[in-house]
């Protein structure tokens, strides 16, 4: 059974939040997040199929690339951002004149905050994603053309590995179930040569180059999904961590939300 993690701050070894034996820990599971926690969720054994089916019928659009609604480069956000400030500030103006009051002008989101702040037009910004963020909104780019990095990923599958029957191929326990893949399939953290390349209701196929070392049947591994909003309402609980040790367990409200 896949846990879900998030990671706010430096982690020691999982195993240790887990109750397993420090020993033989991963390097890969520490991290130096900026923001202090961490969290495994419980998953349920109820889904509805109908959002199962959906999951499927929309994780790839026809040529198989993911669904994405980001623009990517900065210059493609800058455009169409400063149309949408534009109308906004006409809607502003135009309420103004007749003399009605609006005194909250709500807009923006994690990719473009930093554009609708600048624009002295909106008194309240509506980033979310921010917190955990996910791997759509790190394929963004940033002015520089380098990869989208005001942010650090917190929010994280923890998926353990089944079978390595085959050179090259390894099974985890986490599929669209764990993770949702409508913006592209999850991601290993800190580890880019192993790579995820399908998703089933229940499990993942995960590739790794010859010559790498053959994952171990039980390793555990932080998937970082492709959209994190629909993945944490899959989940019950957020398990807090600190330095390595449990601070809080957070249930998760939206959970059953898409009833």
């Amino acid at each position: 059974m896949p846990f879900a993690l998030t990671a706010l701050s430096t982690f020691r070894c999982w195993k240790l939040l887990l109750g397993l034996p420090a020993s033989g820990c991963p390097s890969s599971w520490k991290s130096t997040s900026a923001l202090a926690a961490a969290a495994c969720l419980r998953e349920r054994k109820r889904w509805s199929l109908q959002s199962v089916s959906q999951a499927r019928a929309t994780s790839l659009s026809p040529d198989s690339r993911p669904i994405t609604a980001h623009l990517r480069s900065a210059v493609e956000r800058r455009e169409a951002i400063g149309k949408a400030i534009a109308g906004c500030e006409r809607t502003v103006e135009g309420l103004s004149r007749a003399r009605i009051p609006c005194g909250i002008v709500s807009g923006a989101g994690t990719g473009t905050f930093e554009l609708e702040a600048a624009s002295g037009v909106y008194t309240e910004l509506q980033a979310g994603s921010y917190c955990f963020m996910d791997g759509d909104y790190a394929a963004n780019l940033q002015e520089d053309g380098q990869p989208f990095r005001t942010f650090r990923h917190s929010l994280f599958v923890l998926a353990s590995v089944m079978s390595t029957a085959r050179p090259g191929l390894a099974v985890l326990d986490a599929g669209h179930k764990a993770v949702a893949i409508e913006r592209g399939l999850p991601t290993v953290w800190q580890q880019p040569d192993l790579r995820i390349v399908s998703a089933a209701d229940e499990h993942a196929r995960m590739e790794y180059p010859a010559g790498r070392a053959t994952p171990e049947i039980g390793e555990r591994l932080r998937l970082i999904p492709g959209h994190c909003d629909p993945t944490v309402d899959r989940f019950d609980w957020y398990v807090c961590v600190r330095a390595g040790r449990v601070e809080s367990v957070w249930p998760i409200t939206a959970r059953g939300g898409m009833q």
